[in-house]
């Protein structure tokens, strides 16, 4: 088996959702980067922005991605910035296997509008809310979620699997990346 499997993609793909239930059925033990970083700094995503700007968020994400470069048989869920920046991109490919969960900008819009919190937990996505009526929040968060692919979707594209997430649930999209992997490595990559 792989010795990590690092999901990245754009917010509400299914990253945490699906992480978990991926490690379950492949006996890994599960890391989300944003969850650990919330936790070890005692604050949210959004009050670190606030606080502390971006930037100090891309350097705690170096330090952890840095730490977790002796880790084995974890799935690594990241934060949708974190493999664009810097040379992130390489250390999570030396980590394992990653595997880019991409949905459509409606599906990823419809998603954020269900979950109010987790748009407000994304401190470039949470301005969106600022429109004062649901058609005024679902254009701004629609431009937002497509110009942030367009600046990422490079970086997503170097995945060695894809995974369209958006018709999916969050069980068979874990079982759709162990097949895959399982397909990769009876390929011998």
């Amino acid at each position: 088996m792989e010795r990590n499997v690092i999901l990245v993609g754009e917010s509400a793909t299914g990253k945490s959702s699906v992480a978990p239930l991926l490690a379950h059925l492949l006996g890994y033990g599960v890391v989300d980067t944003d969850a650990y970083i919330v936790r070890e700094e005692r604050q949210g995503i959004v009050a670190l922005f606030a606080r502390h700007g971006e930037q100090h968020f891309r350097d705690l994400e170096v330090g952890l991605l840095d730490a977790l470069g002796a880790v084995k048989h974890c799935v690594i869920a990241t934060g949708g910035g974190m493999p664009c920046h810097r040379d992130n991109w390489l250390k999570l490919a030396h980590l394992g296997v990653t595997v880019h969960l991409t949905a459509t900008p409606r599906v990823i819009c419809q998603r954020l509008l269900s979950d109010r919190e987790r748009l407000r937990a994304s401190p470039l996505l949470s301005p969106a809310l600022e429109g004062s009526s649901d058609e005024e929040i679902l254009l701004e968060l629609m431009g937002r979620v497509e110009k942030m692919r367009a600046v990422r979707s490079d970086f997503f594209a170097k995945a060695d699997i894809t995974i369209d997430s958006g018709g999916a649930t969050a069980e068979f999209c874990a079982l759709m990346i162990k097949n895959a992997i399982a397909q990769r490595r009876d390929a011998g990559r």
